[in-house]
């Protein structure tokens, strides 16, 4: 992975690197096992919008490492990921749009709630 991402990094100015595990330590392990085999300010850790995602994403927040939330499939979820700091937001518009939700919609109310708590 850290040959990938030095590779990437020559070419573009943000690398994103998705973290791994079934609990918050171990989101939390993985995720600066990552950061320390990278050594980049331009890594981004990717974490779901799980309950163990959310307390990784709480602690890595605390350590400054910039953290792009993923699998939001709501306003809810794009309030919390606000809320925490997150540099980015991926919502799962497919998945979305799978489960029988209007994904763009879903979109736009996640952009107007998190422009509207800025």
């Amino acid at each position: 992975v850290s040959k990938l991402a030095l590779t990437a990094l020559d070419r573009v100015e943000e690398f994103m690197a998705q973290a791994w595990g079934g609990t918050a330590d171990k989101l939390e392990k993985c995720s600066l096992d990552l950061v320390h085999a990278i050594n980049s300010d331009r890594l981004i850790i990717k974490l779901p919008l799980t309950f163990d995602g959310i307390v990784a994403m709480n602690r890595l927040r605390h350590r400054n490492i910039p953290i792009c939330a993923t699998a939001c499939y709501d306003r809810r979820q794009a309030i919390t990921a606000s809320a925490l700091g997150c540099n980015y937001l991926a919502p799962y518009l497919g998945r979305m749009s799978d489960l029988k939700k209007n994904g763009l919609t879903q979109c736009l109310d996640m952009q107007n709630v998190i422009t509207g708590m800025r």
